[in-house]
């Protein structure tokens, strides 16, 4: 990307701009922190902001469009050919673009490349834009121990918050069509964004027995709850 090489043997100082807060166990968060220590791993220095405080660095990676667009103003207009990679939230698709597409756009356009993680996103944008588009195809480190799914159930996972563009009651509501005999059980793990969501989750577990909602764990409870599901939506 941008004519750099990751791994040669100029190392790089490079700042992430990430939305999300320090603690917080969001996606743009996560993912601030996986990349940090994969560049980190290949010897180049990495700092993790919320947003751009003005230092130089050698290259910049901004999470999301719309949320890091005033990072992203600030560092272009220091560093007009300045390196910028911008990875795109699935929010700056399917929301941003069409509530906030001036921001958004302008996002866009100031990067020299952009990175996505499936590959519908590319439908959705400006032809203009689509060629400096890279599809990265997120991964996970392997369980520590073989996998012992639970006996007495079919156990599925729901590993997302609970907020509109996840859709997340969708799995609980196809676990109320199958038939009374299924050992079928939908585990949701992740956090309600607001009281509401909350509520809804509640009340699909009081009438739905398929359902169980445990709202948000800390990672190793995740890995843990692969190791013990079947299969994970």
């Amino acid at each position: 990307c941008c004519h750099l090489n990751f791994e040669g043997p100029g190392f790089l100082k490079i700042t992430l701009i990430t939305p999300a807060k320090k603690h917080s166990k969001t996606g743009n968060r996560a993912t601030a922190v996986r990349w940090g220590g994969m560049l980190h791993a290949q010897g180049h220095t990495v700092q993790i902001n919320e947003t751009y405080d003005g230092k130089p660095c050698d290259l910049m990676i901004a999470i999301h469009a719309w949320r890091s667009a005033d990072s992203i103003t600030a560092y272009r207009t220091k560093y007009p050919k300045g390196p910028l990679i911008v990875a795109l939230g699935g929010t700056d698709v399917n929301t941003f673009l069409n509530t906030e597409p001036e921001t958004t756009l302008r996002s866009m356009r100031a990067a020299d490349a952009m990175i996505c993680l499936h590959s519908l996103i590319k439908d959705q944008l400006p032809a203009n834009l689509r060629p400096k588009l890279h599809l990265v195809h997120q991964s996970a480190h392997p369980l520590p121990d073989p996998r012992a799914p639970r006996k007495r159930m079919f156990g599925i996972c729901v590993i997302g918050h609970l907020r509109e563009e996840k859709d997340p009651f969708r799995t609980a509501l196809a676990a109320r069509l199958v038939p009374v005999q299924s050992r079928l059980c939908v585990h949701h793990l992740g956090k309600a964004h607001t009281p509401a969501w909350a509520r809804d989750a509640k009340r699909e577990m009081a009438r739905n027995p398929r359902y169980v909602w445990k709202g948000e764990v800390a990672a190793w409870q995740v890995r843990r709850e692969f190791a013990k599901t079947h299969a994970m939506v």
